[in-house]
């Protein structure tokens, strides 16, 4: 009976051994992941912390998402110590509980804090000087999407639990679906509620932007036409001076050589006579000119007059703008600075929406295969694998610094001008 057990214990022993080797390949890559993550997102929070003029309320959500993956970052990196130390051994379930209580908050957080972004946009595009884009609002609107995220994870902690699983013989429990619920529907019912809300999310962010998109174009179409329109005057108001320039010279040429012909004294008469008439159709010529460049220019006035008014319907925000002068200033520059904006808020979205809904999409997994007895039983690579296929939900906390640095270059100047010596 004790070399029963003696061997019964090694046996355990080296299957400890071996799923703390499967497992370190996983650690190793998502410690350091999580470092570099923590390294961005640290900068990200430290160069809004540090820019003199206003935050836009894109800025404000943007510095907000940055806070929650710092603090994100550093719960996964404990939760990958305490993975480490305790490979076999789940004797605290309710740290199990409160832990994805936390991460499920967290992660529907995010993905309402992207929806209310893009609806924010959207309303900085079509509703202009709507108190709705005013950053106290989105202040508010951040604050209830925090409160509606804890609510909505209430059900977390009745749900989430030790579930059994064997382990090359051996008895393990692992931190899913907890064996006994309170109403066997619930974790797919709740699972599943969630997956449909963050499909909806989705939908309202795409139609968000693709209307955003529209709108970019528009921009720059009008930006276009304009620039055309001011140099079509520009030329025409050119070839107007040319030809009454040279209609000048003309008739004033004609009135010296009538000069130098007339001898006598009629001739003379005549002389003046035309002389009057060339002078005053000289005369009349000049006035035509101005006239002519009078409404040449008042023209071009009309003409950049219509194109700021129609930039000012179109206006975008700015990630450099003031809050005041929330849009844009109707030139190239702003147009292309809005588009690269707009495009690192989008592909930060996609990448929050995503890694949620394979977070969630891994829980659903697990409440269907929850009743197969033999999904249960599971080797030590499968078991490392799906300890840490939860952290894919953290992956968009890892992403989103570089897409910050790497789409906007003013950012990127900003990062740069931290190591410059003064």
């Amino acid at each position: 009976m004790n070399v029963s057990n003696i061997a019964l214990n090694q046996a355990y022993v080296d299957l400890v051994e071996r799923e703390r080797f499967a497992r370190l390949p996983y650690g190793v890559l998502v410690l350091i992941c999580f470092v570099i993550g923590i390294i961005g997102n640290s900068h990200v929070i430290h160069i809004f912390r540090k820019m003199a003029r206003k935050k836009t309320p894109s800025e404000l959500i943007i510095f907000v998402l940055a806070l929650f993956d710092l603090v994100t970052l550093v719960l996964f990196i404990a939760k990958e110590y305490e993975r480490m130390r305790y490979v076999m051994k789940n004797n605290f379930e309710i740290v199990c509980k409160i832990s994805n209580y936390f991460g499920f908050a967290a992660g529907l957080s995010s993905s309402l804090f992207v929806l209310v972004l893009a609806i924010y946009r959207h309303q900085r595009l079509y509703n202009q000087g709507t108190t709705q884009t005013t950053v106290p609002n989105i202040i508010i609107k951040l604050v209830g999407c925090c409160v509606i995220s804890a609510l909505l994870s209430i059900p977390v902690p009745l749900i989430v639990g030790f579930q059994s699983f064997q382990v090359e013989g051996f008895q393990i429990n692992r931190c899913w679906i907890a064996e006994e619920q309170f109403f066997a529907s619930l974790p797919k019912v709740y699972f599943i509620s969630l997956f449909v809300l963050s499909i909806v999310e989705c939908i309202i962010i795409g139609v968000c932007y693709s209307r955003i998109a529209k709108i970019l174009r528009r921009l720059k179409i009008a930006i276009t036409v304009e620039g055309k329109q001011k140099d079509s005057c520009q030329r025409e108001q050119t070839e107007t001076s040319i030809v009454l320039n040279t209609i000048i010279d003309n008739g004033e040429s004609s009135s010296e050589r009538d000069q130098k012909s007339g001898n006598d004294k009629q001739g003379t008469q005549e002389k003046e006579i035309k002389d009057s008439t060339d002078v005053s159709t000289s005369q009349g010529v000049k006035d035509n000119r101005q006239k002519t460049e009078e409404k040449a220019e008042e023209k071009t006035n009309s003409t950049s007059l219509e194109g700021k008014r129609t930039l000012s319907t179109l206006s975008v925000e700015s990630g450099h703008a003031d809050e005041k002068n929330d849009g844009i200033s109707g030139d190239e520059e702003s147009e292309s600075r809005n588009f690269r904006f707009t495009l690192t808020i989008f592909v930060i979205s996609i990448t929050i929406m995503l890694s949620y809904i394979l977070f969630l999409s891994l829980y659903i997994f697990m409440v269907f295969k929850r009743s197969d007895s033999v999904f249960r039983i599971i080797s030590v690579k499968e078991d490392a694998f799906y300890t840490y296929a939860t952290d894919i939900v953290a992956v968009n906390a890892v992403i989103d610094p570089f897409v910050y640095f790497f789409s906007d270059k003013g950012y990127w100047e900003m990062v740069k001008s931290i190591y410059k010596r003064k």
